[in-house]
């Protein structure tokens, strides 16, 4: 699969950065990263994912204390 479809379509970008930080293992990292977050080529990511929550439903949380 084409290494530009992933992460929103800069893939190449974290790719190049990934090589000057893990070297020959670059490849690995990437797909593992790319797997771990649930992506598809093309930026998109597949399953359920995080939930999102609004910004209000944030803005309580935070002032209730929590997360």
């Amino acid at each position: 699969m084409p290494i530009g479809e992933y992460f929103k379509g800069s893939g190449s970008k974290v790719m190049s950065s990934m090589k000057k930080k893990y070297g020959d293992r670059a490849e690995e990292v990437f797909y593992a990263t790319a797997n771990k977050s649930g992506m598809k080529p093309g930026g998109k990511k597949k399953g359920k994912g995080r939930n999102k929550i609004s910004a209000g439903d944030q803005a309580r949380a935070l002032r209730k204390g929590g997360r």
